[in-house]
C-alpha cells in the first residue's frame, strides 16, 4: 500500500477535472479526495496498490475535457491513512 499528495496545475478546474479522478480512482480500488485549491490547482489525496497507484497517477497527467490541459503533476509521498475508505470530491 502506497499513499500521495498529487498536485495538478493547469486548466483543471471548471472541466471536471476531479469527477473524472474519482471514476478513475474508483475503477482502481484507490481511496483518497480530490480538492479544488484557491490557486487554481487540484489537489489529489491517494492510497492504494503500488500498481494501481502508479496507473493512476499516469492517468491524473490527462485532462478528461478538450477544454482543460494538465501542465504539471507533482507527486509528495504521504503515510498510509487507515480512516480512508471511499474516493470523495470537494
Amino acid at each position: 500500500m502506497r499513499a500521495v499528495k498529487v498536485l495538478v496545475t493547469g486548466r483543471v478546474q471548471g472541466v471536471g477535472f476531479r469527477y473524472f479522478t474519482q471514476l478513475e480512482a474508483k475503477k482502481r480500488g484507490i481511496t483518497g479526495r480530490a480538492s479544488n485549491l484557491r490557486n487554481g490547482q487540484v489537489e489529489v489525496i491517494a492510497q492504494g496498490g503500488a500498481d494501481a497507484l502508479a496507473e493512476f497517477l499516469k492517468i491524473l497527467r490527462q485532462s478528461p475535457s478538450p477544454y482543460g490541459k494538465v501542465t504539471d503533476v507533482s507527486v509528495l509521498e504521504l503515510a498510509v491513512d487507515p480512516d480512508l475508505t471511499s474516493f470523495d470530491t470537494h
